[in-house]
């Protein structure tokens, strides 16, 4: 852990401490006790020191989250990995995360624990992993899937502490995964259900043994796009959002219950809303 006054992010007119990262952390509205998925893209925030070492600085921006969320707190950061639908290989241990380098280290941090999802697996530090890593490895975004545990937290007494974060991404929807499952939940009719199968190596024991996973897929024989900017102006006007300056770019936190319930009455009203210029069918 680098020393509380050493930079970590630099831009040309500013630079940004530990704390003063978890300071816009907070101010971000992060609290003790909250379940919080974290979406980021860094190098659109400025230089980070590499200097003091990259795992040191990635560190240092998990670590901040760690203090904002507390000891009670959760942090989830995707470790997708959809190369398995060619390789239809997934290596709990091995395979990396395709979601950028702050969900990668996450992965390989001793405090995480990875659950066993050939497409969608997620990176868990905290309190509430055990939990989470029981979601259901046969749907991506379906009954019992990651998503929908989040869903069904958040529609419990938890209902305000299940957030989404998006940390270098200046329209926060075009980094939000969850999405897909309130598509899923509608039957939007520009995605469709697919199965792909393969070998699974869990960490337990090294042993291959087969995989069958659905996953509610675009259909790529149109020319869907999907439309992120008309998903931020609902969010934006329905959600308490909260988006504070870092670097070059923001943070943005957002509650889960409320983007379920603008998104979805969205889509119920026009099935192709997250579609850019709508859905035509060939």
């Amino acid at each position: 852990m680098p020393d509380l006054s050493t930079p970590i992010l630099r831009t040309e007119d500013d630079s940004y401490t530990a704390e003063d990262i978890r300071s816009v952390f907070v101010a971000s509205g992060i609290a003790p006790g909250d379940t919080m998925m974290v979406h980021s893209r860094l190098f659109t925030l400025g230089r980070l020191n590499t200097e003091i070492g990259k795992d040191a600085v990635l560190d240092a921006f998990i670590d901040a989250l760690k203090a904002a969320v507390g000891p009670e707190g959760t942090i989830i950061f995707p470790a997708f990995s959809l190369s398995v639908c060619r390789t239809g290989v997934f290596d709990v241990n091995e395979t990396k995360s395709e979601m950028g380098i702050l969900s990668e280290r996450a992965r390989v941090r001793p405090d995480s624990r990875r659950s066993i999802h050939p497409l969608y697996s997620v990176a868990i530090i905290g309190n509430g992993a055990e939990r989470l890593l029981h979601s259901s490895g046969e749907t991506s975004f379906g009954p019992g899937s990651l998503f929908d545990l989040l869903h069904t937290i958040s529609a419990g007494t938890e209902r305000e502490t299940v957030k989404f974060m998006t940390i270098g991404m200046s329209v926060p929807t075009e980094g939000i995964t969850y999405v897909h499952y309130i598509e899923e939940l509608c039957d939007v009719p520009y995605r469709y259900h697919k199965t792909f199968t393969g070998s699974l190596v869990e960490e337990t024991d090294g042993v291959e043994t087969p995989y069958t996973v659905d996953f509610f897929v675009r259909d790529l024989s149109t020319e869907v796009v999907f439309d992120q900017d008309a998903l931020w102006e609902r969010l934006n006007g329905a959600c308490q959002v909260n988006q504070q300056r870092l670097g070059n770019s923001s943070v943005a936190v957002l509650p889960e219950r409320c983007v379920f319930e603008a998104t979805r009455s969205a889509i119920e009203l026009q099935s192709d809303f997250l579609c850019k210029g709508g859905y035509h069918p060939s």
